[in-house]
């Protein structure tokens, strides 16, 4: 996929954790779709958060499901694999699984052993979602990674 200079430099960066921030219209959403399907690995969960339900629908879960569409990341023909319901989710050819969910209540990402998060729009979420997910970096007994998009 075409990227600019700046969200290369970004998507090359092997910080554990790692965030982009520019204006409106700089591809944030993209960008952190695409940087969470590059470093997913087989049959591992991540979560994807937006801070409400609404700007997770409207524009997280509509970037993560269009960029792996356009990288083949999702099989057509697995009627399972995109569950656009409450709680949305997307299975991966790989076998991956990421789960969407909103931090508005934060207290509510609280559970899943996760391999990776990305958190889109991450300065409007509240301090505790953060604290919160980082607890859920454990998958495999192994720390996961985290990445922020946001203005």
């Amino acid at each position: 996929m075409r990227v600019y200079p700046k969200q290369r430099q970004f998507l090359e960066s092997k910080a554990l954790w790692r965030a982009f921030v520019a204006g409106i219209g700089a591809g944030k959403s993209f960008i952190g779709a695409l940087d969470m399907i590059k470093r997913s690995k087989p049959g591992r969960l991540y979560l994807v958060c937006a801070p409400t339900y609404t700007m997770l629908a409207d524009a997280s879960f509509r970037s993560f499901a269009d960029v792996a569409a356009q990288l083949g990341g999702v099989d057509p023909q697995d009627e399972g694999a995109l569950k656009r319901s409450a709680p949305p989710a997307i299975r991966l050819r790989t076998g991956a699984e990421v789960i969407f969910r909103s931090a508005d209540n934060p207290d509510m990402l609280r559970g899943p052993n996760l391999s990776g998060v990305w958190m889109d729009e991450a300065s409007l979420m509240k301090r505790d979602a953060f604290a919160i997910l980082i607890g859920r970096l454990r998958e495999g007994g192994e720390m996961g990674w985290g990445t922020a998009t946001f203005t």
